[in-house]
């Protein structure tokens, strides 16, 4: 079954600039909507029928997205890790990595200022090193982003399980109601959905102070001697747990066709969300380290049992659930504008670029995505799996197409910055991929499937040539 129109480039130029899709310089095949012209009044419903997205996005609500997508879960139980495998000294791994987030975050940024697609890294690698590894990479985020937003889901039933004292049996079914939950919240428009996050981000700031606050009273700095007890190794070892609690600068990318003004918008928010979000986990970590030992793994749970006793650890899952909910919501968020991109490239049923008429949001993608996440959990559920495996895959697909982003980076034109931001990068993602053990040649086997499979599939002409743009869901000609 062929999806897709086999229609000439500049037929496709002439539709879309006339639905104010494109601007007046237009876009050839394979751009994605890096051409997006901005669309309001009485254009808006023309440019939702045709696929296009209304630009209500600022860096302020940048700002809240960067946040909400990269706090989550990993505050919550990577500080109780790293400092049980190496003591004190693993504030040092928080302060390394809150300093590599630093180019890191500006080279997505720029990545997305240049090129304003929902693909992502994937609209970088299309154009950059050939449509075949964009596809790939396309795929690949889609599947990373359905292993991900399922493992958050997962986090927040625990939470909440643990909270009400339900059985743990209850917790994969009750994830499918957390995904229901981000689905739902996702179905708003973008400007209502950052100004729901913004909220949600002052109470999960707030939930943080209040735990820190809480806990004082019990902190020590003894306690954080001797600093480096479990040796200096132990710190470099620790490194890549750290570094899954900064994933997510990425995800952002995925909204850019959604950002007023891209250039400005994401250089202004990096400048207020990296320090930001660099602090905030050097903060809770110290205040951890500084709680007496041995009062377990996960974060709310210990500073507020530190601050108001056994009531904490009820108060703490609430708090948990403060905090990873909206990560969850960003990264639902993130993966629907993937899934549209990957239909926009005939990878997936042009039907699901879909968008609501009253919110434009890509309600068809939404519903893609709650199926395969609910599929993700059901299967764990039944081989009676935990997430660690989900985890470990998704984070090496990231580290992969990281260093992907940076060789594309800087064969792109860039900047003596931007250069010196995309080889850091390279190193640092590299560095940690090489740790990431047999999750490493899973990933490698299935980016290698997927590549194949789409020279295949092209081959057979089931999906477009690579670089053609998929627009309508009228038959291919020949079927």
């Amino acid at each position: 079954m062929r999806w897709y129109a086999d229609v000439g480039d500049a037929d496709r130029r002439r539709a879309l600039a006339a639905a104010g899709v494109l601007d007046s310089a237009g876009a050839g095949p394979g751009t994605g909507l890096a051409h997006c012209a901005p669309v309001a009044g009485s254009e808006l419903s023309r440019a939702r029928s045709s696929g296009a997205p209304t630009r209500d996005i600022g860096p302020r609500g940048l700002v809240v997205f960067y946040v909400t997508s990269v706090v989550g879960a990993g505050i919550l139980v990577v500080p109780g890790i790293a400092a049980r495998r190496a003591g004190p000294a693993s504030l040092i791994a928080w302060l390394v990595l809150a300093l590599a987030s630093v180019p890191m975050a500006l080279m997505f940024a720029e990545m997305s200022a240049r090129r304003p697609d929902c693909g992502g890294i994937a609209a970088l690698l299309r154009d950059v090193l050939g449509a075949g590894v964009g596809q790939t990479a396309s795929l690949l985020l889609v599947v990373a982003y359905a292993l991900v937003v399922p493992v958050m889901a997962i986090a927040s039933a625990r939470h909440l399980c643990d909270m009400l004292a339900i059985n743990a049996v209850l917790v994969k079914p009750l994830a499918g109601a957390f995904l229901l939950l981000s689905a739902m919240f996702c179905i708003a428009s973008i400007a209502t959905a950052a100004r729901l996050q913004g909220i949600v981000l002052i109470l999960l700031l707030a939930c943080l102070l209040v735990a820190v606050a809480l806990a004082t009273p019990s902190m020590s700095a003894r306690r954080l001697s001797p600093f480096a007890s479990h040796g200096w190794r132990a710190v470099a070892a620790i490194l890549p747990a750290v570094f899954w609690s900064f994933l997510g600068w990425e995800n952002v990318s995925t909204i850019a066709e959604e950002v007023r003004d891209p250039r400005r918008s994401f250089h202004r928010a990096i400048r207020i969300a990296v320090p930001l979000i660099g602090l905030l986990y050097l903060a809770v970590t110290a205040a951890y380290l500084a709680l007496p030992h041995g009062r377990g793994e996960l974060l709310m749970p210990t500073l507020l049992a530190g601050g108001i006793g056994a009531r904490g650890r009820v108060l703490g899952d609430l708090f948990g659930l403060a905090v990873i909910v909206p990560t969850t919501n960003a990264w639902m968020l993130g993966a629907s504008r993937l899934v549209v991109s990957a239909a926009r490239e005939g990878l997936l049923p042009p039907s699901i670029q879909r968008r609501s008429t009253r919110t434009d949001a890509p309600v068809s993608a939404l519903v893609a995505l709650v199926v395969v996440c609910a599929l993700v959990v059901s299967l764990l559920a039944v081989f009676d799996l935990d997430e660690t495996a989900a985890i470990s895959l998704s984070a090496t697909i990231f580290l992969a197409l990281y260093i992907a982003a940076a060789i594309a980076t800087l064969r792109d034109h860039p900047t003596p910055i931007m250069a010196i931001s995309a080889t850091t990068t390279a190193l640092i993602a590299a560095s940690f991929l090489l740790l990431t053990g047999a999750a490493l040649v899973l990933a490698a086997l299935l980016a290698l499937a997927t590549y194949a499979g789409l020279r295949v599939a092209r081959a057979n002409k089931l999906i477009p040539p690579a670089g053609d743009w998929v627009t309508t869901r009228k038959p291919w000609r020949g079927e």
